[in-house]
């Protein structure tokens, strides 16, 4: 099970990236990233392990306005997986996705 999961968390990757950009354009994206780096020490490789830092990071940096990053990238990420994007918190569908990995 281990080569799927680190599939899925290098498509969770992609769609973090493109979300990010989608949304903040490429300089909000590198802002995010540093922002990760410098305050809870995460690499960006190391994002798609530890989603609840990106979104507690988000959510400290944008407050509210996170949820709207959130869901452009729930939309990417199902986009990849083809699958119908799902109305839950991205949170939630990636714990509910590696747990079948589990």
């Amino acid at each position: 099970m281990a080569a799927p999961r680190r599939r899925f968390d290098a498509v969770l990757s992609e769609a973090i990236d493109e979300g990010l950009k989608a949304v903040l354009g490429e300089t909000g994206r590198e802002v995010v990233y540093y922002n990760l780096k410098s305050i809870y020490g995460l690499e960006r490789e190391s994002v798609s392990k530890n989603p609840e830092i990106l979104l507690e990071s988000l959510y400290r940096l944008f407050g509210a306005g996170a949820e709207v990053i959130e869901r452009v990238i729930l939309e990417k990420l199902c986009l990849k997986l083809g699958i119908k994007p799902e109305n839950v918190k991205l949170i939630d569908f990636i714990r509910g996705i590696k747990r079948q990995y589990e």
